[in-house]
């Protein structure tokens, strides 16, 4: 079986191409760094992220398609959602529901 596998570089084009994701590769070494970040292995000293890697954790950050404003729903970090499972979304997302109803504010991260 053959994987593909992408440089901080690469890793950020593809989520871009593919998912509309801005990760810059800073933005990539940070979440190395700081988790939250999609899985990566190490080719000696440099990181390497498989696709297959890198479509998880972009489709854990895409939220379903909707055809309305009012059929949003926040998409939190899967992390913090798998570490307290037994807490409401508005707990986990912080402000990213605001008396009842969701926005758009960015959801926390790591």
């Amino acid at each position: 079986m053959t994987t593909t596998l992408f440089n901080r570089r690469e890793a950020s084009d593809y989520l871009l191409k593919r998912y509309g994701l801005r990760a810059k590769p800073a933005t990539l070494a940070k979440y190395a760094s700081l988790g939250g970040g999609p899985a990566y292995r190490l080719a000696g000293r440099f990181p390497a992220y498989d696709v297959a890697d890198l479509d998880k954790w972009a489709l854990a950050r895409v939220s379903d398609l909707v055809s309305s404003t009012s059929e949003y729903e926040p998409v939190c970090n899967n992390a913090q959602n798998d570490k307290k499972p037994d807490l409401a979304p508005s707990d986990i997302c912080g402000d990213a529901i605001k008396d009842g109803r969701p926005t758009r504010k960015k959801a926390l991260t790591g």
